[in-house]
């Protein structure tokens, strides 16, 4: 039984197929047993032109997702009506024998108006009788065409329609064929370059083929989107990306196979499935691999069973991977670099990094592992074998404990001015000073102290004033920032600052005097650092934990007290160098020496590349005691002391 060829288009366009196919009917269709080929028998009430079979090849292979197609027509070439004629199209409305007699006249003096008639039943077409001419011989009707468009009009129907124009304005039937220029030299020219034109399709078509080839199912040229803005209601989609990884399931029947590989372009991830009926999925698993880059087309829909949006891939090609380029006129040369052997903080391996440097035309690169050099003859290796310059380095856990004295030379019964700030908060840089205390020290004693509150020209936070017990209220009519600090600046003079945590105390002082364009001391010795050599022992150096040892009862968190409270701790410091034979301040960074437990101490990262051959020598021995220390971390430690007597050639 013969069906319509637009029921075999999707409802969406089946509107519109069944008014350009109209009168095309389906008599016989076979599809492979593989669902990817397509033999189609078409018939029609009118002929069907090469360029609609072109069109209905295209769309069905579209939409079926087919790789071929094959269609054949009853007829071997159009005709201009349904019973058909072996030269010319001939349409026949009546069979009875017309009376021809007295009718050349008016055919001749007809032949100028059947282009405006004709206008009136197929606009389209009208213009394709423009200056035709009318004869009549053995019951037959002549239209010699001057324009060409033979095809055109018989898709139209044309013989039909002039028959029935002469019926009514002529009073007479008959058959009517075409003659004269049945196809001008235009169309046969766009012809031409239509078929130049799909050839250059075709070839290049080929070399896309050749540059991306086929994985799974056929080529394609779809242009790819992100992943990131693929959703459950994308529908048929296109992607480009590296898989990530492949697995695969056979069916408890064997007769099926589902291949599951995440696919990912870095703007985001995606699982792309595939499901095999009767086929074998080796050879296919054999290229699709871990790091491949495939362009993927399917459908992306919600899984349920996964609970995310899936892409069920119809065809599968091979892609490039897009590279990166350094298109600096400029080359940098990388300084800072973390390979695998950093642990967490590096992933790729140092020959990798030496690959893509020497094709972004970087003259040298530095690798700088995190307290390690296990990278160094890879490093080595890569650098020879793509003939870029290798630099060698380390980006060591720093201990700096030569922080505490501040590398002051003065004797320890020199004036010192011991001082603490109360602030709004943590950061220098937004917080401000709500109170400043400092005492005096002169030849071992407290001589003289220094208060006064701070106006932060905001609200306190309710937390510092349960920390401090200072309030709005209290630093309301306070001096502001620049007068205060210069006022305590002009108490301190020229002696030596002491603060506990000293990097934090100062950071503010220093704050106020570059927002406001004065001088400021920029290093104090720091009572932490020294605790730390002189007691050990204690489970923290916080100022009340050090206070409690030397049994000192002070009210914290108040500038005023806890100045003078770290006023004693530094008299009691400086009291147990002299018994080690400390004689000036710089002699308690090593008096204490030999009870620091490096373990404890603070790190820092330090960059460290090495300058010479000796340097790298050198190096190699940095992992091992007394050059450094095992830190808590697990990682190698570096003294400053040690740091600077092994450190020759860096």
């Amino acid at each position: 039984m013969k069906k319509r060829l637009s029921d075999m288009y999707p409802d969406s366009v089946r509107e519109r197929a069944e008014f350009e196919y109209e009168g095309i009917f389906v008599e016989n269709a076979e599809m492979s047993a593989d669902m990817r080929r397509l033999s189609l028998t078409l018939t029609g009430t009118r002929p069907i032109g090469e360029r609609e079979l072109n069109r209905i090849t295209r769309e069905l292979l579209d939409h079926y997702m087919l790789d071929d197609i094959s269609i054949t027509t009853t007829e071997e070439e159009p005709r201009g009506s349904t019973t058909g004629a072996a030269d010319r199209a001939v349409s026949t409305v009546q069979e009875e024998s017309p009376d021809f007699e007295g009718t050349a006249g008016k055919l001749g003096a007809f032949a100028p108006q059947l282009s405006e008639l004709f206008d009136q039943r197929c606009p389209a077409c009208s213009k394709l009788l423009r200056d035709c001419a009318l004869s009549h011989a053995d019951g037959v009707v002549t239209v010699s065409l001057a324009h060409g468009g033979y095809l055109a009009l018989c898709r139209n129907g044309a013989g039909e329609h002039i028959c029935a124009i002469l019926q009514e304005t002529l009073g007479f039937s008959a058959q009517v064929l075409f003659d004269g220029t049945l196809k001008a030299e235009s169309e046969n020219s766009v012809t031409a370059a239509r078929r130049e034109k799909s050839a250059a399709e075709s070839q290049k078509l080929g070399k896309e083929r050749q540059k991306f080839p086929v994985i799974y199912g056929r080529s394609f040229k779809d242009k790819p989107e992100r992943i990131a803005d693929i959703t459950m209601d994308s529908g048929r989609i296109c992607l480009d990306g590296e898989i990530l990884g492949v697995e695969s399931r056979a069916s408890r029947d064997g007769r099926s196979t589902r291949i599951f590989f995440p696919v990912t372009d870095y703007t985001s991830t995606v699982m792309v499935k595939l499901f095999l009926m009767d086929e074998k999925p080796d050879k296919l698993l054999s290229r699709l691999t871990k790091g491949t880059c495939v362009r993927v087309r399917g459908d992306a829909r919600y899984d349920k069973y996964d609970n995310e949006v899936t892409v069920t891939a119809r065809d599968i090609m091979e892609a490039d991977r897009e590279q990166r380029e350094d298109t600096a006129p400029c080359k940098r040369v990388e300084l800072h670099l973390h390979t695998n052997m950093s642990a967490l903080d590096g992933i790729t391996p140092a020959a990798n990094y030496v690959e893509r440097a020497a094709a972004w035309g970087h003259r040298a690169i530095v690798v700088t592992d995190h307290g390690v050099i296990q990278a160094f003859p890879e490093v080595y290796a890569a650098a020879k074998k793509h003939k870029i310059k290798a630099l060698y380095g380390v980006e060591c856990y720093f201990v700096n404990d030569g922080d505490g004295a501040a590398g002051e030379e003065l004797p320890l019964d020199s004036e010192f001015v011991v001082f603490d700030v109360e602030t709004t908060g943590l950061y220098a840089s937004g917080d401000r000073l709500t109170e400043i205390g400092a005492v005096r020290i002169r030849a071992g004693k407290i001589v003289d102290s220094f208060d006064t509150f701070v106006n932060p020209e905001r609200p306190i936070p309710s937390e510092i004033t349960a920390l401090t017990g200072i309030t709005d209220a209290m630093v309301r009519s306070a001096p502001k920032e620049q007068e205060a600090v210069e006022a305590f600046l002009a108490f301190a003079g020229r002696a030596a600052l002491v603060a506990h945590n000293a990097r934090f105390d100062l950071s503010f002082i220093r704050a106020v005097a570059m927002r406001h364009g004065f001088a400021c001391p920029v290093d104090a010795i720091d009572t932490v650092a020294l605790a730390r050599r002189a007691l050990p022992g204690l489970k923290n150096h916080k100022l009340d934990t050090v206070a409690n040892h030397f049994s000192l009862d002070f009210r914290h968190h108040r500038a005023c007290d806890d100045a003078a409270v770290t006023g004693e701790i530094l008299l009691r410091l400086m009291q147990m160098g002299a018994e080690k034979g400390a004689l000036c301040v710089s002699d308690l960074d090593t008096v204490f020496g030999d009870r620091e437990d490096i373990r404890r101490a603070k790190t820092w990262h330090q960059i460290i590349l090495v300058k010479t051959q000796a340097g790298l020598k050198t190096s190699l021995s940095w992992c091992r005691l007394p050059t450094c220390a095992i830190s808590a971390a697990s990682s190698p430690a570096f003294q400053k002391a040690n740091l600077f007597v092994a450190g020759r050639g860096f």
